[in-house]
């Protein structure tokens, strides 16, 4: 429908991900992303249940079980209890670091970003906003 629900839709989000397009979040930024078969055609393959064991965490956390149920009848299995990027599991200072270059790729220069990053990690020193430095 739009991209908006896309990125709030977890077959979607999976099916980015089996094609690897989800470590980039500009993806989003094209429509073209929401008619993509192969992206469609692996979100399709996803199925969502109810799970009471990971409800009894919420809402201190937002848990999440994923099952793939292989063709041969093999399963793999994980559990986390809440996501990356959450208080309970912070992204690295490199993660962080990545997926902020990843986000304005193209919008500003590689300078703009590394010097707005760069205050940025200064931003406690600052008495004005206005002296952000990009």
């Amino acid at each position: 429908d739009s991209i908006l629900a896309a990125q709030y839709s977890l077959p979607f989000t999976i099916g980015m991900a089996i094609c690897d397009l989800i470590s980039n979040p500009r993806v989003y930024l094209n429509d073209d992303v929401l008619s993509d078969k192969n992206v469609l055609s692996k979100a399709a393959l996803v199925t969502t249940e109810y799970d009471e064991s990971i409800q009894a965490y919420y809402p201190q956390k937002l848990g999440a079980r994923v099952v793939v149920k292989m063709k041969n009848g093999e399963e793999f299995e994980s559990f986390k209890d809440a996501p990356k990027g959450s208080v309970f599991h912070p992204f690295t200072y490199d993660e962080l670091k990545e997926k902020y270059y990843g986000c304005v790729d193209g919008i500003i220069s590689r300078k703009q970003a590394e010097d707005l990053a760069s205050s940025i990690n200064e931003i406690e020193k600052l008495t004005n906003i206005r002296d952000l430095n990009w």
